[in-house]
């Protein structure tokens, strides 16, 4: 569709939905659609605002800005971070985070967590961790994740440990307060969506919000 049609959409058309979990083409073996894809798309269905939080990096950010504006739509920019207890040590085990700037100290903080993550946090993936979140997580806004975050994980099958997502919960908490948020999605994997009630309820126990 042509930029003026999706303007005259929007524009007709408006949808309280934002998508805050999004990823590009660099995403690399995750993220199928280009970030002007993904704009258009969001202002062809009446958004006003779409996030990209691809994996790790903010590479796709700038692109985003400028496909997002060439739309007519507001950009939300954000990571989806590699996440772990402590990223001096040197292991496997890291859980996904969405991290998503509301703000400029957001965005500068966001900046300040991904550089730490790759220069000092580096151990096959650029990884974040309690210690970098408390210093600087003025202006952001945590999504708890997917599957594969420090709360869902426990819940399944695999990881099956509620003790530790409510760990996790308490500590998320304990960080970002009213900013974090207990990341809910309907994806059509069954382990997932058989774990979502258990955890929704036990966030809304915590006082955590969907």
């Amino acid at each position: 569709k042509s930029i003026e049609w999706i303007r005259h959409k929007k524009k007709t058309s408006k949808s309280e939905m934002c998508h805050l979990h999004v990823h590009s083409e660099f995403s690399l073996l995750d993220g199928v659609p280009l970030t002007e894809t993904i704009a258009n798309r969001a202002a062809a269905l009446g958004h006003e605002s779409v996030a990209l939080t691809d994996h790790g990096y903010l590479h796709g950010l700038y692109k985003h800005n400028r496909d997002c504006k060439e739309a007519g739509i507001k950009p939300i920019f954000g990571v989806e971070s590699y996440f772990c207890d402590d990223n001096t040590k040197k292991d496997n085990i890291t859980y996904h985070l969405i991290l998503i700037a509301s703000n400029d100290a957001g965005w500068t903080n966001l900046l300040k967590i991904n550089s730490l993550a790759g220069r000092d946090g580096f151990y096959r993936k650029p990884r974040t961790d309690y210690k970098t979140l408390y210093e600087y997580n003025e202006g952001i806004i945590c999504l708890s994740g997917c599957y594969k975050s420090p709360v869902s994980y426990h819940f399944g099958p695999e990881g099956r440990d509620v003790s530790q997502a409510v760990v996790a919960m308490k500590n998320m908490k304990d960080i970002f307060g009213d900013r974090f948020y207990n990341e809910v999605m309907q994806i059509g994997w069954e382990d997932y969506d058989w774990v979502m009630p258990e955890c929704v309820e036990i966030a809304s126990e915590h006082g955590i919000k969907a």
